[in-house]
């Protein structure tokens, strides 16, 4: 769990990495706004993020914190998607605007439950975790910048296509995470936990260990199973 969430703050580090890096480009060069319009721009699109790390902290005292990181990477994903429906619509720098405005307010949602997951799922070692969730998705997604700067010089378009790849990357990564911290949750509360799915035993068996039971059909697995 902890490896998965670690991945998926990375991805979305990368996202608002990739966003920091192609805008100045895209709004000034391709849209024409001036020095002091685009600080204006990208403050507004940065108020989103405020508010959706603003948001979670209310949500998180009415929604279970696993299912509130899934929700801010729907959005992340939606403001991504919109982002380049309006760019091919032709709704231009209201369109992207407002897309990145959405996926900004997911990001500020999502950056600060993962954080709370990732750390959660570590019983020893607290401060090298923590060390790990400082490092390595700056690490990683260092590597943004230059490859949204190099996309953007291109055609926006393709800035725009990289920014709505990450959406459904950041959504596997954090499934994969909170389903795991899900699993543990009932592990520790003595649930008997009986699996089945054939396409993914062998991948369950070297996350899971032996705390659950792997059954041969749908129908064993249900048999007597708490989850």
């Amino acid at each position: 769990a902890f490896s998965f969430n670690l991945l998926a703050l990375s991805a979305v580090y990368f996202f608002l990495f990739s966003y920091i890096g192609g805008s100045s480009f895209v709004y000034q060069t391709g849209y024409g706004l001036s020095s002091e319009q685009f600080g204006l721009v990208f403050g507004l699109t940065s108020i989103s993020l405020i508010l959706g790390a603003s948001s979670s902290a209310y949500f998180v005292k009415k929604i279970p914190i696993s299912r509130l990181a899934l929700i801010g990477a729907v959005v992340i994903m939606i403001g991504s998607a919109t982002c380049i429906a309006m760019h091919i619509m032709g709704l231009g720098l209201v369109g992207i605007v407002s897309g990145v405005a959405l996926g900004l307010f997911g990001l500020g949602i999502l950056e600060a439950t993962l954080m709370a997951i990732a750390m959660e799922s570590q019983q020893t070692a607290l401060g090298s975790s923590a060390a790990l969730l400082g490092a390595i998705p700056m690490l990683l997604s260092s590597t943004a910048t230059p490859i949204a700067g190099q996309l953007v010089e291109v055609d926006t378009l393709y800035w725009l296509m990289l920014l709505s790849a990450i959406g459904p990357l950041i959504l596997f990564l954090v499934y994969m995470g909170t389903r795991n911290v899900l699993i543990k949750k009932l592990i520790e509360a003595s649930c008997q936990i009986q699996v089945y799915d054939p396409a993914a035993m062998d991948s369950a068996k070297f996350i899971l260990g032996d705390k659950v039971k792997y059954c041969s059909t749908m129908y064993e697995a249900i048999e007597g199973a708490d989850a």
